[in-house]
């Protein structure tokens, strides 16, 4: 065999390779893809909840019943909220750790941790 026939192997061999590792590169960004869009949902139902009780606790105020039950229905629905936002938080803490390989710490907005 001469030089161009080892050339056309190692170049078919090559594409072969390539294609098989594109293949491989498609299905982990479809599954990527996958656990992203439900991490984003979870995260959209845990604020969908927090503003859902949030805007009851808003509405008390148009309340025909005594301040006593408004009060009480409030603490109930901040219950509720703080509920929420812990297992919102643990989740992203267990996500990070487990995906990402960190835990996010509280940081403020106009003082980010370098």
């Amino acid at each position: 065999m001469d030089f161009i026939g080892y050339v056309a192997i190692v170049t078919s061999f090559t594409t072969i390779l390539s294609s098989v590792g594109n293949i491989i590169q498609r299905r982990k960004k479809t599954e990527l893809i996958k656990a992203l869009r439900t991490r984003l949902q979870a995260s959209y139902n845990y604020f969908f909840d927090i503003a859902h009780w949030s805007d009851r606790i808003r509405r008390l105020k148009e309340s025909s019943e005594s301040t006593e039950a408004n009060l009480q229905n409030a603490v109930e629905f901040a219950h509720a909220i703080n509920g929420v936002a812990d297992t919102a938080r643990h989740e992203i803490i267990a996500y990070s750790r487990e995906h990402l390989g960190f835990v996010p710490k509280e940081e403020h907005p106009a003082h980010p941790i370098p």
